[in-house]
């Protein structure tokens, strides 16, 4: 009797031990296992989580085929996505990301009601590891209706509780490209840089090149840019609370340059000023001093203001005023602009103009309107 008792005391941990490694088994490699796994997740996830297809073992690799993912603040759909990962990594707390491929994603963000004070911190259980991932075909909505184009994404890099650590970066968009390494800091008490190129092409005929830092964290980002291309550019900005309700504000200088380096026919006028701008995600204002050079006409000093606002489809500048120091003269402009339908209208209202601008008057209109609108 004791020797049976024995072995059957023996034999109660190796029947355990069997049995949670079959379960490992069962959960980790089979289809069945990950279904289970998606039907935990779903249950558990904010909002609502559904996946039409869904291939392979827990393990890896798996597919997935038209997910959709709405909760309070982001409604999200994607066409396909196959990831490779590494479960053992796990145990140390981390998830391992060896190749995550995702194609056609449609992410739409709202306001969301139910925010507290609690969202503006940032944080995950685990930090996770990713080796490669690669995104193709993005379509970003913002609450405000602003919609951008994103064509591919490239990332290699560590999110962890503190910091987010880029290895590579790579993103292309219609017209525009940016490359960037670095860290960023997740928590208020820390600071880190991230550098930056990129190149912008606003028209098929010249294009803007920079590169620069981003430094700080998530609540206050320091951006130090320096434009190289088409002309030499310094830009200092700052965005505050990124991920709860952006604010942006920057200041951009330019020392005088050859206007024909923007593509105006004329290789005589010589161009300089400042920019004072800043906004959200919708709603912007500017304002700054400019001033022109050219044998044909005397030196030029307008400062101007500015408030617009863009959307998904348009662009709006309520109010552009141009004055010249040391004249009467003003200028107030408004401008529609709908780059979809590729169609645009503008007004133009002065006041005491005179020809030449300053001295001697030898045209003078004391007030006068045009307006124009078209498509291209």
């Amino acid at each position: 009797m004791k020797r049976l008792f024995l072995r059957l005391s023996l034999l109660v941990p190796v029947v355990l031990v069997a049995a949670l490694f079959a379960t490992l088994v069962w959960l980790f490699e089979t289809e069945s296992g990950l279904r289970w796994a998606y039907t935990q997740l779903r249950e558990r996830v904010p909002g609502t989580l559904e996946v039409a297809t869904l291939d392979g073992k827990l393990a890896g690799p798996i597919r997935i085929a038209d997910l959709t993912y709405k909760s309070d603040g982001v409604d999200l759909r994607m066409k396909e996505a196959q990831i490779a990962w590494e479960p053992t990594a796990l145990l140390v707390g981390r998830l391992q990301i060896d190749g995550l491929a995702i194609n056609d994603v449609h992410v739409r963000t709202r306001e969301n009601r139910t925010r507290n004070a609690n969202s503006r911190q940032f944080g995950l259980p685990l930090n996770v590891a990713v080796n490669d991932l690669r995104i193709e075909r993005i379509r970003l909505e913002t609450n405000g209706g602003t919609t951008q184009i994103v064509d591919s994404v490239e990332l290699a890099g560590v999110l962890g509780q503190a910091i987010a650590r880029i290895d590579r970066l790579k993103i292309a968009a219609p017209r525009l490209q940016i490359e960037a390494n670095g860290a960023i800091a997740l928590t208020e008490n820390d600071n880190q840089t991230i550098r930056v190129q990129w190149r912008a092409e606003p028209k098929a005929e010249w294009s803007i090149a920079g590169s620069g830092e981003i430094r700080g964290n998530l609540s206050r980002l320091i951006v130090i840019q320096r434009i190289t291309q088409p002309a030499a550019a310094d830009i200092r900005g700052e965005v505050r609370e990124l991920t709860t309700n952006p604010h942006w504000q920057l200041r951009v200088s330019f020392p005088q340059f050859d206007a024909h380096q923007l593509g105006l026919p004329d290789r005589t006028l010589l161009l300089s000023g400042t920019i004072d701008a800043d906004g959200g995600l919708v709603h912007y204002k500017a304002s700054g001093m400019l001033r022109a050079k050219s044998p044909v006409f005397p030196e030029l000093a307008s400062d101007f203001t500015l408030n617009g606002t863009t959307s998904a489809d348009e662009v709006v500048v309520d109010k552009l005023t141009v004055t010249i120091p040391g004249t009467d003269a003003q200028l107030n402009a408004q401008a529609h602009w709908q780059p979809l339908v590729r169609a645009w209208s503008a007004s133009l209202k002065w006041q005491r103009l005179q020809w030449p601008l300053t001295g001697g008057a030898m045209l003078r209109s004391p007030e006068g309107v045009i307006e124009a609108r078209g498509d291209y």
